[in-house]
């Protein structure tokens, strides 16, 4: 029995030892650490928020999406609002007899994804047209024919085309209200080229007038529509724009640094240049002209829009949380509507866009059907922010840490983003007893990525080492 005493009373020493340990060091690094004191005020309200996050469904995933339940239950699971796709993905349209202007069609597949989308609870966004850089044309059905002036399919063929879309979906009864017209038609017309431009908006105004026709509750836009030359042309015609919508990758290059890719996120295509209007600007520009205030669509979003010689590898990594996390923040401020993330699901092994490295563009993985660090960062926000939610006044002592505030219910939410890769202690005002966290960082590597949750004291400092965001929330 003596023995066995000695043993427990040992062991207890140990136990007290490595827990002093512990403490002390914990203790240590938090005294080491820059202090940072976030505040809150939730008696000033910023604005209602309207944000919500979506996804881009494209490449393989397109139809991986449709036949997993797994990455379905996914995207569900992490209450996603809209999902983009383009229509030449899968062709419902298999032969286009321009003489009469009508088409041959098989739905099929088409109706099952806009149901998948909608059984999820989110909105499909259809792009109607893809302009092929790498082929240098518009893809069109087979037998469309293509004015050789132009380069494009004639208007109203192109009008007759687009208005099928709207009607079948109405005359199935499906709530499909959003559209795109032509990705990315700047390939097209070369940023700058006016004649060009002009032959494009006869495309899209053609289109647009037969879908409104067909049905005038669809929401049209152009992801060129906040450049200069096509919102101008726009506005002097007179044509309407349901929502502003743009893409906006960080960067282009694989050489960029990480504070360049995290800057980017607050500042890509928000302001002016010499081809651009920048969100802000065109918001005000279509607003003086029309009286409308836009909803805003990021209709495409990711760090690096590289890929000749493989992915980003950070796109899956904390500097692709941080980016995102930091675009989010951005949209809630400034009331802009969806960031729509490009894209869903990528792998390694099969990945088209990434034959020298990376992970693709996904933001779950394709090999095994695990999410990657920015689908957790995403189910944070899905699950915890709603469009009517408060946006309360929130301010940070420090430029290396961001935050921002709401209040659903009667739970007060805190997400703060530490987007440098430095060690920090930040103290909070305005919360106060025990508070739920849910933290993504480095302290789990990104190639099994987890989301760390517990309980913390409101008065007591948080430790953050690199790269983090953290999400703390009072009891409801």
């Amino acid at each position: 029995m003596a023995t066995l005493g000695k043993k427990i009373f040992g062991l207890a020493f140990l136990t007290l030892v490595i827990s002093s340990f512990w403490v002390s060091n914990f203790l240590a690094g938090v005294q080491a650490a820059t202090e940072v004191t976030v505040t809150i005020d939730s008696s000033k309200i910023v604005r209602t928020n309207v944000f919500f996050a979506g996804f881009q469904l494209d490449g393989p995933d397109l139809r991986e999406w449709m036949t997993t339940s797994t990455l379905r239950q996914l995207a569900s699971d992490a209450a996603f609002k809209m999902v983009r796709f383009f229509e030449y993905r899968l062709q419902p349209c298999t032969k286009w007899y321009e003489s009469s202007k009508t088409g041959k069609w098989s739905w099929t597949q088409v109706d099952t994804l806009i149901q998948q989308i909608l059984q999820i609870g989110a909105k499909p966004l259809i792009v109607l047209g893809f302009y092929n850089w790498y082929r240098d044309r518009l893809e069109t059905p087979a037998g469309m024919a293509v004015n050789p002036t132009t380069g494009l399919p004639y208007p109203e063929s192109w009008a007759s085309y687009a208005r099928a879309w709207v009607k079948h979906f109405k005359e199935k009864n499906l709530n499909v209200e959003y559209y795109e017209l032509v990705n990315e038609p700047h390939h097209y017309f070369d940023w700058d080229n006016t004649e060009k431009v002009g032959d494009y908006i006869d495309l899209f105004e053609a289109a647009a007038k037969a879908m409104r026709a067909e049905n005038p509750n669809v929401k049209i836009s152009t992801d060129a529509s906040i450049m200069k030359k096509v919102l101008n042309a726009l506005i002097s015609r007179k044509i309407k724009i349901d929502f502003l919508s743009y893409h906006g990758y960080g960067v282009g290059s694989l050489s960029a640094s990480d504070s360049q890719i995290i800057a980017s996120a607050e500042t890509k295509y928000i302001g002016e240049s010499t081809s651009i209007y920048g969100v802000d600007k065109a918001k005000q520009v279509y607003k003086q002209a029309t009286g409308i205030d836009l909803p805003v669509i990021k209709s495409e979003n990711n760090i690096n829009f590289a890929y000749s010689s493989g992915t980003d590898p950070r796109i899956q990594q904390m500097v692709g949380v941080i980016y995102n996390a930091l675009t989010v923040r951005t949209f809630m401020l400034k009331g802009y509507m969806c960031n729509i993330y490009f894209n869903f699901a990528t792998s390694a092994s099969t990945e088209d866009d990434s034959p020298s490295g990376g992970y693709g563009f996904g933001m779950v993985n394709l090999d095994n059907d695990k999410p990657w660090y920015p689908y957790y960062l995403y189910k944070l926000v899905g699950t915890n922010l709603y469009v009517g939610d408060k946006i309360i006044y929130t301010t940070s002592s420090s430029e290396d840490v961001r935050a921002v505030a709401w209040i659903h219910g009667s739970k007060k939410n805190l997400m703060i983003i530490l987007k440098a890769n430095v060690q920090k202690s930040i103290y909070i005002k305005g919360l106060s007893g025990s508070l739920t966290y849910f933290k993504i960082s480095n302290a789990i590597s990104w190639k099994t990525p987890a989301v760390q949750t517990g309980l913390i004291q409101a008065s007591n400092p948080i430790l953050m080492n690199g790269y983090t965001v953290m999400l703390v929330q009072t009891s409801s």
